[in-house]
């Protein structure tokens, strides 16, 4: 069952999150598709079962901000739980399939058993704790920091030792990476390259392979 992929459901009995599972359906989404719109309405969340899912706010001059990105086990949609409405865009960043979770169904599994409402109150802090300390980042640190600092946290969540050093197994896009660090793909590529010349990192095929991890922790 795709749902006790997610922890916080760990709370809840298996008898009753098979009746919850019974009342929600699978999703899949293909890459660079939207799951949901910032400042839509919506009746259901979702659960990653597969895949990475991308969150962005888009701002009034339409450049995009990536605030995070989520894989197998992760809920995203929760702020329906207060607002009603989707503060962030959700997109497919690879071909997803998402378990869809109705707002009723999590609401009634909350009042049944109140465990389950703590640990998502307790997630909810974490993502809003995360997100202040990004915007922190990018508001004091210049871009060289926060491409190294994106590099570290690919390495520590996707990283495969090889003989090289690290190698980023996820493939990133220079514009995926000037939207988390809040800056262009013009001056992403700048950095990138003068990362590789002074033999932090290497590209191969689009994946990067971090072969100074020191150097790339003391930059970030």
């Amino acid at each position: 069952m795709a749902l006790r992929k997610c922890e916080l459901f760990n709370t809840v009995p298996p008898s009753a999150l098979e009746e919850i599972a019974r009342q929600c359906r699978q999703k899949a989404f293909e890459t660079r598709s939207s799951i949901y719109l910032q400042g839509d309405s919506g009746s259901q969340l979702y659960v990653v079962a597969s895949g990475r899912v991308r969150l962005l706010r888009v701002c009034r001059d339409e450049r995009e901000l990536t605030i995070a990105y989520h894989g197998p086990g992760a809920l995203i949609g929760d702020e329906l739980l207060v607002d009603g409405a989707f503060r962030l865009q959700a997109r497919a960043a690879e071909r997803v399939s998402l378990i869809a979770l109705p707002l009723q169904v999590l609401q009634a599994a909350m009042n049944e058993f109140p465990a389950l409402g703590a640990a998502l109150l307790r997630a909810a802090l974490v993502r809003e704790q995360a997100c202040q300390h990004r915007m922190e980042a990018l508001l004091s640190r210049p871009v060289e920091s926060r491409v190294a600092n994106f590099l570290v946290d690919a390495v520590e969540q996707h990283g495969v030792p090889e003989a090289r050093g690290h190698l980023v197994a996820v493939k990133y896009t220079h514009l995926e990476i000037a939207c988390y660090v809040g800056s262009t793909r013009e001056t992403v590529t700048l950095v990138l390259g003068d990362l590789k010349r002074r033999g932090i990192i290497e590209i191969d095929h689009r994946r990067v392979v971090v072969c100074d991890a020191d150097q790339l922790r003391a930059l970030a």
